[in-house]
């Protein structure tokens, strides 16, 4: 089965504040011992980074684009999909990205322009 991509016809830029990794890896995997210090280890698989996205205000055919993909591409939000995402040197490169618990909120406080935002994890950031 072929991975999902962004919407063509949806923005993927988000603001400055949108962009900002909360950790580029995941918590290590921490085993007690007796009477001795923990032992750390890196957890197995992929590394994971999770960070706020939200985007800029959207048209309703944007809106509208991004729900079709989230909902029935995506399945609810709950498969992966490929992305461009910034990168500190001020590019956008293409990574296999998810939204965290399948779950977005929409903000329509200055409508009729929409804005999106979830959690996303991109995988090797």
């Amino acid at each position: 089965m072929a991975i999902a991509t962004w919407p063509s016809l949806v923005p993927y830029r988000s603001p400055v504040d949108g962009r900002t990794p909360v950790q580029t890896y995941s918590a290590p995997v921490t085993s007690e011992t007796e009477g001795g210090p923990p032992i750390m280890r890196p957890r197995p698989g992929p590394r994971a980074t999770e960070m706020p996205w939200q985007s800029g205000w959207w048209t309703l055919a944007e809106w509208e684009a991004f729900e079709q993909f989230a909902r029935y591409d995506l399945r609810q939000g709950t498969l992966p999909f490929t992305m461009p995402i910034y990168r500190p040197n001020g590019c956008y490169v293409d990574r296999t990205c998810q939204i965290k618990d399948g779950s977005w909120s929409s903000d329509f406080s200055k409508a009729p322009r929409i804005r999106i935002s979830f959690t996303l994890i991109v995988f090797n950031w």
